[in-house]
């Protein structure tokens, strides 16, 4: 698979996660209105699968986007280009090049994982609040309804790179730490979609359809 393709599968589980956040929508609602299997926009949301080219269009229509726009190869270029200069898995080598000299100096580069990690999670149509600390940590608070409750930690893990946790205000914890890498965030992004969409339905009983219980990415990532 070349870059153009596996950017446009990432683009694609970006897109339908921000209007699954963005709508409150369960797996299950965002399947029908969809029209397509239940399985299929799950693989889709973990970033696992894409549609095929010739459906890619038509969805886009459903979600009311222009596909040239969202799929056009300058854009992709473009972000290529950046993930390139500062993406995650260049963060994550340069941490761990500079932690073996210095364990000091690479703690700085956490912060970076912060606003990385927080400019993700806006992409995806989440509220939030960035805070770093004198710890060289960094704190996303959301302010999404449903999500008022949970706290997400950006944090260093010694050699093991830098990473994020998921609690809530009791602190106890929701995900366990895991590397900072796309494809966790997105799981986490389906995670928080989903607890967003329980809330909403709990305070609006009867306004979907179908009911949905929500993954476990503390036990399977991006299942």
């Amino acid at each position: 698979m070349n870059d153009y393709l596996r950017w446009k599968r990432r683009r694609w589980t970006e897109v339908l996660s921000e209007y699954r956040a963005r709508k409150h929508l369960t797996v299950q609602q965002l399947a029908e209105f969809l029209q397509k299997p239940k399985f299929s926009v799950r693989m889709w949301l973990s970033g696992k699968r894409a549609p095929h080219q010739k459906d890619l269009a038509s969805l886009c229509a459903l979600l009311k986007l222009d596909y040239k726009s969202v799929f056009s190869r300058e854009m992709a270029t473009d972000l290529l280009f950046e993930e390139r200069i500062l993406g995650f898995d260049t963060l994550q080598l340069r941490y761990l090049e500079v932690h073996q000299r210095d364990a000091f100096a690479a703690m700085n580069l956490v912060l970076i994982g912060g606003c990385l990690t927080f400019t993700y999670l806006l992409k995806a149509g989440f509220q939030a609040r960035l805070e770093n600390n004198s710890s060289f940590g960094s704190k996303i608070c959301f302010l999404t309804e449903g999500l008022k409750s949970y706290l997400l930690h950006v944090l260093a893990k010694g050699k093991e790179g830098i990473g994020f946790e998921v609690l809530d205000q009791s602190i106890k914890v929701h995900i366990d730490w895991r590397p900072l890498h796309a494809m966790n965030l997105d799981a986490l992004i389906t995670f928080l979609a989903e607890r967003s969409a329980a809330a909403t339905k709990h305070d609006h009983p009867g306004s979907g359809k179908g009911t949905q219980s929500a993954t476990d990415p503390k036990k399977e990532p991006g299942a």
